[in-house]
């Protein structure tokens, strides 16, 4: 597994979340797309995803099996 840093994840989810881009970032393909169709919720999931980037990237690391605190730091 590649490592991701959060300050990258955070930049994408600014910069790119109305799309989706973040969680592709991550290897969520699904959650992706479904943000790429529906634009991330008509808007309400990427206020949702800034609110919630420090917890989404943590748990997504953490089930992946990357748990090193220099990952998530």
């Amino acid at each position: 597994m590649h490592e991701k840093k959060y300050g990258t994840y955070v930049l994408l989810t600014l910069l790119t979340g109305l799309f989706g881009g973040n969680w592709y970032y991550l290897n969520e393909h699904g959650k992706g797309i479904v943000r790429s169709c529906t634009m991330n919720f008509f808007m309400f999931g990427w206020f949702r995803d800034i609110i919630m980037v420090r917890k989404d990237f943590n748990t997504t690391m953490a089930s992946q099996g990357i748990l090193s605190a220099r990952t998530r730091s």
